[in-house]
């Protein structure tokens, strides 16, 4: 399940980066350094949903949504990490301990 959402997540965040290279008419830019940084940006825009006829509103609206999914994806894959930390912590401790140093011993570098 986790691995799903993430693979979910990252083709938002592709839609994210090439909906307003393709869209049509005036382009809502998003100048964000990453792709999961456009999410913040996207979810912030408002379009005029009583002019959803033209094309600006609707690639606005569109941002938006993406935006909206990156988020809601991401705090479900932040909800299911936890979950499953505990889990594996349940049935192998020594696992999460040993990941926790390998990762440790691999920043140190």
């Amino acid at each position: 399940m986790r691995d799903s959402a993430i693979k979910t997540r990252s083709a938002a965040c592709i839609q994210l980066r090439d909906l307003p290279l393709t869209a049509p008419g005036d382009r809502t830019r998003l100048d964000a350094k990453t792709l999961e940084g456009n999410a913040p940006q996207a979810r912030a825009l408002r379009p005029a949903l009583g002019r959803m006829h033209e094309p600006k509103q609707a690639v606005k609206y569109a941002l938006r949504e993406l935006g909206r999914r990156v988020y809601d994806l991401t705090a479900q894959i932040k909800h299911l990490a936890k979950h499953l930390a505990k889990l594996v912590f349940a049935v192998a401790p020594n696992t999460l301990a040993r990941r926790r140093s390998d990762r440790s011993a691999s920043h140190n570098c």
